[in-house]
Order: structure tokens, then sequence, then C-alpha cells
């Protein structure tokens, strides 16, 4: 195991890496009582850090190890701290994405957002939900005069034209358009366009929120990005919605970088991947293992990210380690589960307010 959450106070924090423990431990904020989320007994529970295998050396030989890449607590980040080095914060362009509408996403790539320019970053956050964008009302503000919709049919001549700025010190907004016919539908040329100019955006991170379900626009925005996120929520049907957007956004990804490839071709060609349970069915149709050694090397950098959103009790963070199992034994996909967030009334009616 390579990312570890601790409980303090009944509040979760993590995930760590097993240095970042280390480091909390030279800092005498993690000891043997520390609670640890472990796979116990059968199931998952919090258990005492001293009875962890794994993290016993933590408490015999490491206070003479030097601290680098210290990672902290979160209420100990203060503003303009530098944030701890992982791939994830290394990353400028996030996507954020949900297998199926109403798990919470557009209000995550908020938070997300949100919780950077606390950290003294500057923070663009782009609404590609193209056929029903929403963020403008999360945020309180008027749908902007100039949007998405205008750029890409070239009535804007840049996407730093059209940024907003928000009520937040130094996280602005990029609108789509809200109900425009035929808005959700992007030529490929246009998609292209877009996706070129957002590494040339003047911010440290740009969050992409994208609109729900597995189109092309929605799987095409998700696997240019930097890093891919994935909402879904602790339900038999969005955590199998879940599953479904990864999947195929691996096939598209897939797809794009083997399309002059015969046999990749034909295999797409032939409709058989819409059936596809496991990735090795995929390999049983192409004779050259070069080739499939090239694929299984793209399978293995794609590393989408999965928050759990609206729990309302502890048994079902379960449900998060269930979809990431699924998707390392059936694709072989080594997704993160970055964690989970309860349900909350308060964010329902801060919204409506």
């Amino acid at each position: 195991m390579s990312n570890w959450y601790v409980k303090r106070q009944n509040e979760q924090y993590g995930p760590f890496e097993k240095g970042g423990l280390i480091a909390l431990y030279h800092k005498g904020e993690f000891s043997k009582e520390s609670l640890v989320w472990v796979y116990s007994n059968g199931g998952w529970d919090w258990v005492k850090a001293e009875d962890v295998i794994e993290l016993s050396d933590i408490f015999v030989s490491n206070k003479d190890i030097p601290l680098e890449g210290i990672a902290v607590l979160p209420e100990k980040l203060a503003e303009n701290t530098p944030l701890p080095a992982t791939s994830l914060l290394d990353n400028k362009i996030w996507a954020v994405a949900g297998g199926k509408g109403g798990v919470g996403k557009s209000i995550v790539s908020a938070s997300l957002a949100i919780g950077l320019t606390i950290l003294g970053k500057r923070v663009i956050l782009i609404d590609l939900d193209l056929g029903g964008a929403n963020l403008s009302t999360i945020f309180g503000v008027p749908e902007p005069s100039k949007t998405l919709y205008d750029f890409l049919t070239g009535s804007a001549a840049s996407l730093q034209s059209l940024i907003a700025k928000t009520n937040i010190e130094r996280l602005f907004l990029i609108s789509g358009r809200s109900g425009a016919l035929g808005g959700a539908n992007i030529l490929h040329v246009y998609k292209k366009k877009l996706i070129s100019h957002l590494k040339d955006l003047d911010c440290d991170y740009v969050i992409l929120d994208i609109g729900a379900g597995s189109s092309y626009n929605q799987l095409d925005f998700f696997i240019e990005a930097d890093q891919g996120i994935v909402v879904t929520m602790p339900e038999p049907h969005a955590i199998q919605d879940g599953y479904h957007f990864v999947k195929t956004a691996l096939l598209r990804k897939i797809s794009h970088q083997f399309k002059d490839e015969p046999a990749v071709s034909a295999y797409f060609k032939s409709k058989k991947h819409i059936q596809m349970e496991k990735i090795d069915s995929l390999y049983q149709e192409i004779p050259d293992k070069d080739l499939i050694y090239k694929i299984q090397g793209i399978v293995s950098q794609f590393t989408p990210r999965i928050i759990l959103n609206q729990l309302m009790n502890r048994e079902e963070i379960k449900d998060g380690h269930f979809l990431i199992k699924t998707l390392k034994s059936m694709l072989q996909v080594n997704a993160d589960y970055l964690g989970y967030v309860y349900f909350d009334v308060h964010v329902r009616r801060a919204t409506q307010n």
C-alpha cells in the first residue's frame, strides 16, 4: 500500500506516502496510537499504527532519517506554503468527470479550485459542460457575456479574453453556454483548438469541469488533460457508471494512440470493444507482441484518480476500494483512490443560497 489515510480527532487526513508519515512522526503528529485505514479481519477499518506491520519500522529507526518531501496535515498548510511534491500537484490541467449526473462533480470541481487558491495558487475553473453549464450559478455570479461557445465559433479571439472574476481571490471562471442548441456537440477541429489553448492560460492550475456521461467530448477532454479525476457515489449504478467511464476513456485513448495500426483499427471497427469485459480480450486480437507491449505501456500510464462523494456512513468507504480493485483486475488500470467526502446538507443549503 502506497497511500495511507490517518484519522485524528474523528477527521480523516491523507493520502500520505510512507515518507509523509515519517515526517509527521518527526513532528509529533503521528504515533503508535494514531488510527490508520487498513484492510483487517476481512474488511476495512481504522487500526492503530503500531498494529500495522508495514508501518512498524517508523517507530523504531526513523528518527535519524532526514525529512524530505514532507506531506503535512491540511490544517497545517498556510497560504503560499509550498505544496507537497506528488504527481497530481505537478500537473497543471485537471479534468474532473463523472459517469453519471448528480454525483456532485461540479461541487467537487469548485471545491478543488477553491482549495488550491487557499494555498496561494492562481486557478482558472472552466465549465466544459457545454450543454448545461452551471458553475456561474454555483458561484452566484451572472453568466458572462462571452463564453466558450464564442471561442469555439470564432467570436472570441482567445480563451484569456473569456476569463471572468469570481468573488474568491485568485479564482477565475470561464463559463460554458447553458442551453445553447448544439452547444454540447463540438466538431473535432474545434475540440483540438480548445485543448491546444489550455496550456497557454496564465495560471498555476486549470480545473476542467467536464459534463457527465461518456460522449466523445467528455472522453477526449478527460484523456487530453494532464490528470483525470472521476467523481462517483456509493451507489451500485454510480459505481458501475464510474467504471464504464474509465473503461471507455481508456479505449478511446488506445484507439487514438494506435489509429494507424491495422489490427487495432480492425478491433474497434468490428465493435468488439463495446462488449469487452477484460483488457485481455483486446490483446487476444493483436497478433503482434511488440504492439501488445506498446498498448500495455499506455495502459500502465493511464492513472485516473477516484473521489467517492456524498457518503452517508463509514461502511460506504469500501465502495471506492471495490472500484479501484475492479479497474485493476478487469482493465489492469492502476487507479488511485484520492479519498471520500461525506454528504453534508450545508453544501446543498449553500448552493441554494
